[in-house]
């Protein structure tokens, strides 16, 4: 948008407020105060009844910025206490075990007790939370050697159930998985789908980089260009694919109706015949009446078949479309 006003395509940039562009006092002077009107842009905030236009408007708009910058620290401090509180201010071992007086042969290195990131991790994938346990992850190169190599986790020993669990299966194998893609949720608790997968193009790092972005839906719709340009190059679709997939089932039905329907033909001509028989006196009336009776029943509703209309539901006696 900046770049935009900056090549000045718009006249216009209405906000709801003036905090919805920024909060901060120095790109209220440097674009309101100083690019804009240069630049030939009016600035429109409704709810703080802000216009560029509008002359003696200018304190107004300062003290809209000042009172918004405020409040965007007063939050800072606010979710900084909110997590303070949350802690539960367990010391990290060192620390614990110093405050009880037991043998520490690690160095305290800060008052505050705080944890490691290193420590951290490695209770976050320790399986032994789980009621697992596991020997051999480390041994020594040899036995003259004081020198202690990791070993591969295939080579480890693991027994379950040695000990009661302080962490379900469940959780344990959750929380690797987002180790593994080094997730951060959006509040939802719901992880975005590219979560992990995007990195930087500068320094090819997920996370330790500059502070520089692109917006989400411009990414997804590079992907999704991409993916589609890979499905057409890389794959052929048989035309076979292409053809409607027949109904064989309906197609036998239609063809014993139309058998049926010639046979019932043929015997209604039989019927006709039949009658100019017996007026010729060709057949007694004996005859005529047990051969009629045997066409009548041939011809009875119960052995016509009848294929119900593409989609229709079906009795499962009768055949006839519900």
């Amino acid at each position: 948008m900046i770049e935009a006003a900056k090549q000045k395509k718009f006249q216009i940039i209405f906000c709801k407020s003036q905090s919805r562009f920024t909060r901060d006092m120095e790109p209220v002077e440097k674009y309101i105060h100083g690019l804009f009107p240069i630049w030939g842009i009016r600035f429109i905030a409704v709810a703080d009844n802000a216009d560029t236009e509008v002359k003696g408007n200018k304190k107004a708009r300062q003290i809209n910025g000042l009172v918004n910058e405020r409040y965007l620290e007063d939050l800072s401090e606010n979710v900084r206490m909110v997590f303070d509180l949350k802690r539960r201010g367990i010391p990290n071992p060192t620390r614990y075990k110093a405050e009880r007086g037991w043998a520490c042969n690690h160095p305290i290195k800060n008052d505050f007790g705080l944890w490691n990131k290193v420590t951290v991790g490695r209770i976050l994938t320790n399986e032994m939370y789980t009621g697992v346990m596991i020997q051999g992850r480390r041994r020594k190169v040899s036995y003259k050697s004081k020198v202690i190599i990791d070993t591969p986790e295939d080579q480890w020993y693991q027994v379950e159930g040695t000990h009661e669990a302080i962490i379900d299966r469940a959780t344990f194998q959750a929380v690797q998985r987002g180790l593994k893609l080094h997730t951060r949720t959006d509040g939802t608790g719901e992880t975005h789908l590219l979560a992990g997968l995007v990195k930087c193009a500068d320094s090819g790092s997920k996370r330790l980089c500059t502070r520089h972005s692109v917006r989400l839906n411009q990414l997804i719709d590079l992907i999704s260009e991409r993916i589609r340009y890979y499905v057409q190059t890389y794959y052929q679709l048989d035309p076979k694919d292409l053809q409607p997939q027949k109904d064989t089932h309906r197609e036998a039905l239609e063809q014993e109706q139309k058998s049926l329907t010639t046979q019932l033909e043929k015997r209604s001509q039989a019927l006709k015949t039949l009658y100019l028989d017996r007026v010729a006196g060709i057949l007694s009336e004996g005859q005529f009446v047990e051969l009629n009776q045997s066409f009548l029943e041939a011809q009875s509703p119960r052995n016509v078949l009848t294929v119900p209309p593409r989609g229709a539901l079906c009795h499962k006696d009768t055949g006839q479309a519900i």
